[in-house]
């Protein structure tokens, strides 16, 4: 059991730097006697806590670990939705996603509780440490408020989560995530021009079929690529090579320069980095570039004290963002092969040189981390405000000082160009990055703005008396 991990990430969730938002006219404010006063977003951030830890255990690849977020936490959503009438079901609005249990008007439930069972049953279903998954259910459970409500309350809330649990994960089957699995290896093209393996561990190529994932709100996986890279061209004056040297040429003046090589390590993100020490080897788990953004929601969630409604719905926008970002990248990716810096150095400029950060094994351009922060920091931006300053925690696990930021768009350039800063980007693949995962975001959160109900019938909840625990 990896009880001590989900302890570690549980902690991390909830431990952020609590503060006010300069833009109180976007802001998500905290629950209202209309809402919920008894439990805010403590729970959701718990739930998502323990299953970056399950991830970051089972090392998933970021974009599949960005589909377990995604799958997870519209579940919770829907169930919240479903018994508090607050906001509207994405179905019919999320790519062939059908229309979602309908809570009996007859029983009464606990939101929080049925929105956090949904949550564990679904991301459960999507992991291997399945057992992990359940123990950490059951201990959310537990550590539930129980005052002022039934245990006929807490079975009917149960059921209701599993009902909506077992309708998401049915979705989920047909997104062809399990036919992706047995695609053919990728074959590494053989010409100079085009992305091969990497040092040091010639990985394969990760999820070379991701744009087969059916999106979330994408029209398709193309539908916002990127412009085309500069052309390949190894002659020493051509924008191609001065675009490279700059990599390189750069890449000495950071190492002096204690800043950025801090930046590059500090988004690092990558979920098994392999060190090598002579004749000695090991590998270090981090935090996924997804795991991360979900990680700075609940420090927003945490800043604002929201209620739970409104945390399902931010957690819910912000991974759906992540997915629908790695779908679009890795349609650029895959469809450009583009070199990576390290590759093209070696052969024409210097053989021994070593990029900051470990080169992840799949194409150059776009940056994955470019376009998912992007997406992710558009979509928080349009729930929190342009001018919510944070100070990120996510790597004081891996012993990292924390980061404070400005805004979200702020967090998002500086993880983009830290790529650049570690020598595993060019500097126009972190500029364009940027711009295509805000497109990805903008186009979700036109398709889903309207998600108030018509009437809010609450006359189905109960909610515990206990207020806002373990503040």
């Amino acid at each position: 059991m990896h009880r001590k991990v989900l302890l570690i990430f549980s902690i991390l969730s909830l431990s952020f730097i609590s503060g006010h938002s300069q833009d109180k006219k976007k802001e998500l404010k905290p629950a209202t006697k209309d809402e919920y006063k008894a439990v805010n977003y403590y729970y959701l951030a718990q739930a998502n806590g323990d299953l970056t830890a399950v991830i970051l255990h089972d090392v998933f690849a970021p974009p599949v670990a960005a589909r377990i977020y995604a799958y997870s936490n519209i579940a919770s959503y829907e169930a919240i939705a479903g018994v508090n009438h607050l906001k509207r079901s994405f179905a019919g609005k999320l790519t062939d996603m059908p229309a979602m249990p309908l809570a009996d008007s007859t029983k009464k439930y606990i939101s929080a509780i049925a929105g956090i069972r949904a949550f564990y049953a679904v991301s459960k279903a999507l992991v291997f440490s399945e057992n992990d998954m359940e123990e950490a259910w059951q201990n959310a459970l537990n550590d539930f408020p129980k005052d002022g409500t039934t245990k006929e309350d807490i079975e009917n809330s149960i059921a209701y989560g599993n009902e909506i649990a077992s309708a998401i994960i049915k979705w989920a089957k047909k997104d062809n995530y399990t036919e992706t699995r047995t695609y053919p290896r990728y074959q590494v093209k053989n010409q100079d021009q085009y992305w091969s393996p990497t040092s040091p561990d010639y990985a394969e190529a990760l999820e070379p079929y991701w744009n087969k994932i059916r999106p979330m709100t994408l029209a398709s996986a193309s539908q916002f690529n990127a412009p085309a890279p500069l052309p390949y061209d190894t002659n020493m004056s051509s924008a191609f090579m001065k675009m490279v040297k700059l990599v390189y040429d750069s890449s000495k003046f950071f190492v002096a320069d204690s800043n950025r090589i801090g930046i590059a390590r500090y988004w690092d993100d990558n979920p098994f980095t392999t060190v090598y020490q002579g004749h000695f080897s090991f590998a270090i788990k981090k935090v996924t570039p997804g795991g991360h953004w979900i990680g700075i929601t609940s420090i927003a969630l945490k800043k604002t004290n929201t209620n739970i409604v409104l945390a399902a719905e931010a957690y819910a926008l912000v991974s759906i963002s992540l997915l629908d970002a790695f779908i679009s990248c890795w349609d650029t990716k895959y469809t450009t092969h583009y070199i990576r810096p390290v590759t093209i150095i070696n052969r024409l400029l210097d053989p021994e040189w070593k990029p900051i950060i470990q080169t992840p094994p799949f194409p150059e351009y776009t940056s994955g981390h470019g376009v998912i922060s992007s997406a992710a920091a558009n979509t928080l931006s349009a729930l929190f405000g342009e001018n919510f300053s944070f100070t990120d925690t996510i790597e004081t696990l891996n012993d990292m000082p924390p980061r404070t930021f400005a805004n979200f768009r702020e967090a998002a350039r500086e993880a983009s160009f830290s790529r650049y800063y570690g020598g595993i980007h060019y500097i126009l693949t972190a500029e364009r990055s940027l711009v295509q995962g805000t497109k990805v975001s903008e186009n979700l959160l036109n398709k889903l703005k309207s998600t108030k109900r018509k009437s809010e019938n609450k006359n189905n909840l109960v909610e515990p008396k206990q207020a806002n625990p373990k503040q």
